[in-house]
């Protein structure tokens, strides 16, 4: 239960605060993978790279709801 309280942000400000940062700075991290991984490609071949990505995400996805 303590721990379902931390993650939820529950509790003084300081640990809100901490928590946000956290997330923010996630958020950051993944923000700039995704513009050091598109910097070194073409239009055409982020297109097709992000199109297969999104395309096999959504299968796995729609198959996994389907089991």
């Amino acid at each position: 239960a303590a721990l379902n309280r931390m993650h939820k942000g529950y509790g003084s400000q300081w640990w809100i605060l901490l928590a946000d940062s956290f997330a923010i700075g996630m958020v950051l991290l993944g923000l700039s993978g995704i513009w050091m991984w598109a910097r070194g490609r073409n239009p055409k071949e982020m297109l097709l790279s992000v199109m297969g990505l999104s395309s096999l995400a959504f299968f796995a996805v729609v198959g996994l709801a389907l089991l």
